[in-house]
Formats: structure tokens, C-alpha cells, sequence
């Protein structure tokens, strides 16, 4: 029963599948898969609109800003559930920022002081502090509150550390 019409794509389905805009079916920007330059500011200035439109009114009513269920107690402008939901999301955002920032110092080849210390040089956490500041190792502040160090150095310092001490005898930097 179903016509040629319904078994053929729409206007829009083609249009979105060969990037060009809904409205005026000129090709759509590279960001954005469904309209062009102007059409595409058009629809930015109506959702800014429409969405200050439907906060001001969820306000005057005494209902949530972002879902628009729930009442809301005194000055606030969002009900506790969503709160604690963008809290959330906002906490896990910044994990994965920092997960990824980890993960690009630690593919550029650096290492922390203590992963240092107790998998390639052997010794405590404050015994490598001596080696950089005898100039031994260059500490590198790449992300956060701790020093980085380059693996490579770590590795090329326990050999050398390793040479010198001649099986039992320790390796004393503090002599100049």
C-alpha cells in the first residue's frame, strides 16, 4: 500500500547524508552537517533566544532551569537532582581531562619521581631529589603539582649507578 514517495529517502535524510542545508540546500559548513553560514547563525541566535525565553519563564514559576519538573526552594535556579547530576558529569569531565593529559605525558616518555625510585633506581623517593640537584636528572613540571621525569635519563642514571657500584659497594654522590 506504501508509495514510491515513502520508500525513497526525504528531503532532509538526503540532504543531511550529502552535507548541504536543510533550509536552502546550499553545502552545509564542515562543523556543522545540516546547514550553511547563514542559516546556520539564524538557528544560534533563535535556540539563544528561545532558551532565555524558557529559563525566564521556568523561573517565574518556581520550576528547575534545566528540567523543568521540579520545584525549586528560595534563590537557586536548579532543583537538587540536576545538580548533583552536572556536578557529577562536571566531575567526570575533568577525570578524563586529566586521564588524558597523563596519558600524553606518559606516551611523550616521562615518568614520576617515584615511579623512578622504586622500578629503575632502587632507592627512596628523597634519594632522587640528590640526584636532581647534583644535576644528575632534569626534573621537567609538565602537569599538576609534581615533577616529571624522562625516562630515558632514569634508565641511562641505573646503568651508570649500576656500573659504579660493582655489585655491593652503594654509589656515593655526595662526594664532588
Amino acid at each position: 500500500f506504501c508509495s514510491d514517495f515513502c520508500r525513497t529517502a526525504s528531503f532532509h535524510d538526503r540532504a543531511t547524508k550529502n552535507r548541504l542545508c536543510h533550509w536552502c540546500g546550499q553545502p552545509s559548513l564542515p562543523d556543522y552537517k545540516n546547514a550553511c553560514a547563514e542559516h546556520a547563525e539564524y538557528n544560534r541566535k533563535t535556540n539563544q533566544r528561545l532558551g532565555a525565553a524558557r529559563r525566564t519563564r521556568l523561573i517565574r514559576a518556581g520550576f528547575c532551569t534545566i528540567c523543568g519538573i521540579q520545584e525549586i526552594r528560595g534563590r537557586q535556579r536548579v532543583c537538587g537532582i540536576c545538580r548533583n547530576r552536572t556536578l557529577e558529569r562536571h566531575r567526570q569531565q575533568r577525570v578524563r581531562k586529566r586521564l588524558a593529559a597523563l596519558r600524553k605525558i606518559r606516551k611523550d616518555g616521562f615518568i614520576t619521581v617515584v615511579e623512578a625510585a622504586s622500578l629503575y633506581l632502587h632507592v627512596q623517593p628523597k634519594r632522587v631529589n640528590v640526584f636532581i640537584t647534583k644535576g644528575l636528572l632534569e626534573p621537567h613540571r609538565l602537569w599538576g603539582k609534581s615533577f616529571w621525569l624522562r625516562k630515558d635519563d632514569v634508565i641511562t642514571l641505573a646503568k651508570t649507578r649500576f656500573e659504579a657500584m660493582n655489585g655491593f659497594r652503594k654509589l656515593d654522590i655526595n662526594r664532588s
